[in-house]
């Protein structure tokens, strides 16, 4: 297949900064994602299993199907089926690493499958042939538990590709694993008082005990907080832990089968396979949980977070998809600036934001027919962190000083305008000729702005070429804007800043 060549921008490549407020609001608060939800359409009527989130896609993979055993969708309303790598009894799926890894319980060799975008999928060796059962990311390792086996029910992997058995403290069914605050936490079912196993790096394992003997089906972390939920129990089926050894029981609205909890938009959801007309609860920090309605009486097994929206998915039942929320809206305080990537984080509802500063606020438009930009995180989704290099040939550096590298991927159709910026001062560093741009449909120079045009969802490379005296002191102030106008007139406006995170 031929490869198209990066697109080269001509000289004098700048664009107006505007810089934009983030919007707050108050945790799980009446009207947010979580609590009011709408059924879905699902891509097949599959029994689907488990969902997540990673750059900017939601991907559900399901038990059953004829070879669409996987759908994916950019907002959690409208799907599309994926042919799965086999059609194995597929029961977890996690993002990491720029790939997303899932991970069954039948199949002969093949029990993990892997996919750079979620739509085609490689099938892969697993360490053992057992019920896998979970799967998580965190500190450049993914891991995956199981409910069975000889003392080896936990498999750890740095790439998703190649997978090594380790050795469990308990021969526990073990049902999820997370990662948070420096550690791995599964938790299961059938082991009296110690249904809960830690470890700092997915291969050695401390067993936990646990304040009830519950069977715990999922657990989460966000807000400094793990959060498990499961069934059995009598008001009070979930616990929490500030660092997965000490655990406090919490009291529940409702004695259902709780089988899944996620992280995002500043609280905890939780969805059920049964109650009536109720089978999900919210919290703020896992401790308080509040009743909600559901549209739907079906099988819900697992919840997602992802740019502004909580999705269910169900094995059974009525229907097959919920989602609560508004795409693309900003949830809650914008996150800290650190100036390094981030360490880990398993499926998306692991993590969630930290909270701390705003940038400045919006400014007001000298006409009411200017729009003010709407701070969007379903904008784009960074890809990695933006490395400042210096060019190693010298022909190159003599033209080009600096290079930022930025990898990020679009979500909406049309033209896109990126801009550098100097967050300590405001100023833009303006791009220089041999910047490129790979993977994009078109890039151009339209007055003083660098107007990019790409496939929704398709990854892009930016090689910025920039002036080191505009740099601003700190690398750590570098911020990429990236503006969109849709049809009806609205900009919205994203901030990425050099660690690769949406401030």
């Amino acid at each position: 297949m031929r490869r198209s060549r990066p697109a080269r921008l001509r000289p004098r490549t700048a664009a107006a900064v505007i810089l934009v407020a983030g919007l707050l609001a108050s945790p799980l608060a009446a009207g947010q994602a979580g609590t009011d939800w709408a059924v879905r359409t699902p891509a097949a009527p599959n029994g689907w299993h488990a969902v997540a989130h990673g750059e900017g896609l939601f991907v559900a993979v399901a038990r059953t199907g004829a070879g669409n055993r996987v759908m994916t969708s950019p907002d959690g309303t409208d799907w599309t089926v994926r042919a799965s790598a086999a059609d194995n009894d597929w029961t977890a799926v996690t993002y990491g690493r720029g790939i997303f890894v899932a991970v069954a319980r039948t199949g002969s060799g093949n029990r993990v499958m892997t996919s750079p975008d979620g739509i085609s999928w490689t099938p892969r060796a697993s360490a053992a042939d057992v019920d896998w059962t979970s799967v998580a990311y965190g500190n450049g390792t993914f891991v995956a538990v199981a409910q069975n086996g000889a003392g080896n029910r936990v498999m750890t992997s740095p790439d998703g590709v190649t997978w090594t058995l380790r050795s469990t403290p308990a021969e526990s069914w073990w049902t999820s694993v997370a990662y948070g605050a420096g550690a791995f936490v599964a938790v299961g079912t059938t082991r009296a008082g110690n249904h809960v196993m830690t470890s700092p790096d997915g291969a050695t394992w401390t067993e936990r005990s646990t304040p009830a003997d519950n069977w715990w089906n999922a657990v989460a972390y966000g807000g400094g907080v793990f959060v498990a939920v499961g069934t059995a129990g009598t008001g009070n089926r979930a616990m929490t832990s500030p660092d997965g050894v000490t655990w406090t029981l919490r009291a529940t609205p409702a004695d259902n089968t709780w089988s899944s909890v996620a992280y995002g938009d500043g609280g905890f959801v939780a969805v059920s396979a049964t109650g009536t007309g109720s089978r999900a609860m919210t919290s703020p920090d896992g401790a308080a949980w509040t009743l909600r309605s559901t549209p739907a009486d079906a099988f819900w097994h697992s919840v997602a977070y992802g740019d502004g929206v909580f999705v269910a998915v169900a094995h059974g039942g009525p229907a097959r998809v919920m989602s609560s929320g508004t795409h693309g809206a900003v949830p809650g305080p914008a996150e800290p600036d650190t100036g390094s990537a981030p360490s880990g984080g398993g499926s998306s509802p692991s993590q969630g934001p930290a909270g701390g500063a705003s940038p400045a606020p919006s400014p007001t438009p000298a006409h009411p027919s200017v729009p003010v930009p709407v701070r969007s995180r379903g904008l784009v989704t960074p890809l990695g962190p933006q490395p400042v290099t210096r060019p190693s040939d010298p022909a190159v550096r003599a033209a080009c000083p600096r290079h930022i590298i930025v990898r990020l991927r679009l979500h909406r159709a049309g033209a896109h305008t990126f801009t550098f910026i100097n967050r300590a001062t405001g100023r833009r560093s303006p791009m220089l000729p041999g910047t490129a741009i790979a993977g994009a449909a078109s890039a151009r120079r339209r007055s003083a702005a660098v107007v990019v045009t790409a496939v929704p969802g398709r990854a892009l490379r930016l090689v910025a070429c920039v002036n080191r005296r505009a740099l601003p002191p700190r690398a750590a102030d570098i911020r990429l804007r990236v503006a969109h106008r849709s049809d009806d007139g609205t900009l919205r406006v994203a901030l990425v800043n050099r660690a690769g995170r949406l401030v």
